[in-house]
């Protein structure tokens, strides 16, 4: 019993020192160069979800229009091919659904959107979408 155990444990330590470790998978994230560019407020995109999950979408400092997700992939795309350089912006409450955030994600790679980034929905933005007729 005992040359067992001792070819048990030598196996153990050559398959523990010869083997490598799963190394940690990374996901590269490309950042601009130079993060103080300006961009014109016609190439931002916003889009905001509320709590109940509604969406709102607006172009540079026009007042947020609610839309259908169904037709959110439809803006996009054509706004999209309009300027190559659009930026969209997805602010969301958080209170909103999962489920919601996922399906506008997706819609958004289906649109062929490139850029685009997520932040919280803030106070004035939750401010002013009260003020949007239901």
């Amino acid at each position: 019993m005992t040359p067992m155990v001792d070819v048990a444990f030598l196996l153990l330590t050559f398959f523990m020192l010869s083997t490598t470790l799963l190394r940690h998978q990374v996901i590269p994230i490309p950042v601009p160069e130079n993060g103080d560019k300006p961009y014109p407020g016609s190439s931002l995109l916003t889009v905001r979800v509320d709590d109940q999950n509604n969406l709102f979408w607006n172009l540079g400092n026009e007042s947020p229009t609610r839309i259908t997700l169904e037709g959110f992939r439809n803006l996009v795309g054509f706004k999209c091919k309009q300027d190559t350089n659009l930026i969209t912006l997805l602010k969301i409450d958080r209170k909103a659904r999962y489920h919601s955030i996922i399906d506008i994600l997706d819609e958004l790679q289906l649109s062929g959107a490139s850029k685009y980034s997520v932040a919280p929905l803030s106070k004035e933005d939750q401010e002013i979408l009260k003020t949007i007729p239901s």
